[in-house]
């Protein structure tokens, strides 16, 4: 259900057309370009519409509960870091220390990534 969908078809039947060198028609050229892009524009319409179906059906589509407590917590150390570092800019902004505030608003990422990332590591090797 992925993938090109009729594009390497489509673009094959477009060279065709265009330098086809007397072996077909024109008629015959452009017919052809015309089935191509039918049967791509087909499995477009069926892949698109019966995608979700079959990802449900196969169950591609459900979370696992340790992956669910997993970004459970993640979302939480996030929201705890993003709470911390408004705090602070409110703080520096309140004390009229703007250049500090604006400190805050460069934090490196590796300050707020690297302590959830650390923190998902040990929670799974927990469980």
């Amino acid at each position: 259900w992925g993938g090109l969908r009729g594009a390497i078809g489509l673009a094959l039947g477009m060279v065709v057309v265009s330098s086809h060198d007397g072996f077909l028609t024109d008629k015959d050229a452009k017919l052809m370009l015309f089935h191509i892009g039918l049967m791509a524009t087909w499995t477009l319409i069926i892949n698109a519409t019966t995608c979700g179906a079959l990802v449900r059906y196969l169950g591609l589509n459900d979370v696992s509960d340790g992956r669910k407590v997993l970004l459970v917590f993640t979302k939480r150390r996030l929201h705890n870091i993003c709470d911390q570092l408004l705090q602070d800019i409110n703080r520096y902004v309140f004390e009229g220390k703007i250049n500090q505030a604006g400190e805050v608003l460069t934090v490196d990422t590796k300050q707020v990534i690297f302590p959830v990332v650390e923190s998902m590591s040990a929670a799974m090797k927990k469980s």
